[in-house]
């Protein structure tokens, strides 16, 4: 199921590329993940059938966005709202795939949705419909909204006409392009109501994504300390980072740093954990695959 949810996230948000790092500014402290408790999310409808869920984002509400797959559905995936343990599937019409990545305190959601074809574009959801897609500066139809903050600014990455990817700062119907110096590729995923701004970057062709905030114009590295692969997802108020990392058998590792300490989230007994963006309250929204293949959501909360 991995295998298969990556490939349908491939043709949408361009998911899955691995990366290679060292920390830059001074060996972070790790830490395990013992002082979190973890909740399953599995989309349930009325007469459906579901293949694979995967959460992407918690507001301090805990409402809860993701997609998921099912039997016969029409979409390959499909955006889902988490209220009150009560699902809806939240999906723009007439699209092939529609995720939904990130909602704010408002109940702002943005996303990606892809049609194929026609490329996929970035969305806000808005009165129950997406609104006008967010189009990337080139025109190319490659844009995927990742993040949302409280100010409605969105964050996210396009693909140029040359193939690369570039992150983008989207607020008040304009866009900045945040692309890391001496980088070929960057890509952001979380934006913090301070403006900061998480996601991931490649230094080389052909290199590894490696883990970045972004912050008053300046990159600075966030990689987990001996991964082979790391990526910045989320960001929230007190400054703490969500996200993923890969170990060196190419094993996914959910992980939150907070300070200099950077601690492994994983999902217990899972066979990989990816985590995403985080709240206020430092709840981390995520998915986990099993020892059979099947790929769940997740909610991890810190123990108080």
């Amino acid at each position: 199921m991995l295998m298969r949810s990556f490939s349908l996230q491939l043709t949408t948000v361009l998911f899955l590329v691995l990366a290679c790092a060292q920390f830059c500014n001074g060996q972070a402290q790790t830490e395990a993940a013992s002082d979190y408790t973890f909740k399953t999310i599995n989309v349930r409808l009325k007469g459906v059938t579901t293949t694979f869920t995967q959460a992407f984002a918690v507001n301090n509400q805990g409402e809860i966005v993701g997609d998921y797959g099912c039997d016969g559905c029409q979409q390959g995936q499909n955006g889902f709202l988490e209220v009150s343990s009560k699902f809806t599937e939240e999906d723009c019409a007439l699209q092939n795939n529609t995720v939904l990545s990130d909602l704010n305190n408002k109940d702002e959601m943005v996303g990606t949705y892809a049609y194929i074809g026609s490329g996929y574009n970035g969305f806000i959801w808005d009165g129950g419909q997406c609104s006008p897609p967010i189009s990337d500066p080139d025109g190319n139809g490659s844009t995927n909204a990742w993040g949302v903050n409280d100010k409605g600014a969105i964050a996210g990455f396009y693909t140029d006409s040359g193939g690369n990817y570039n992150g983008f700062l989207y607020s008040d119907g304009e866009y900045t392009t945040i692309d890391c110096p001496d980088t070929v590729w960057t890509r952001a995923y979380g934006i913090g109501n301070s403006g900061a701004i998480v996601g991931d970057f490649v230094a080389s062709a052909g290199g590894s994504f490696q883990g970045m905030l972004y912050r008053s114009g300046k990159c600075t590295t966030i990689d987990y300390p001996g991964a082979s692969s790391t990526s910045a997802k989320g960001i929230n108020k007190s400054g703490q980072i969500s996200g993923w990392y890969t170990d060196t058998s190419n094993a996914f590792h959910g992980f939150v740093k907070t300070g200099k300490n950077i601690q492994t989230l994983d999902f217990p007994k899972a066979t990989n954990t990816l985590a995403f963006h985080i709240n206020d309250a430092g709840q981390v929204a995520g998915w986990y695959t099993d020892a059979s293949g099947g790929t769940h959501g997740f909610i991890a909360t810190p123990k108080r």
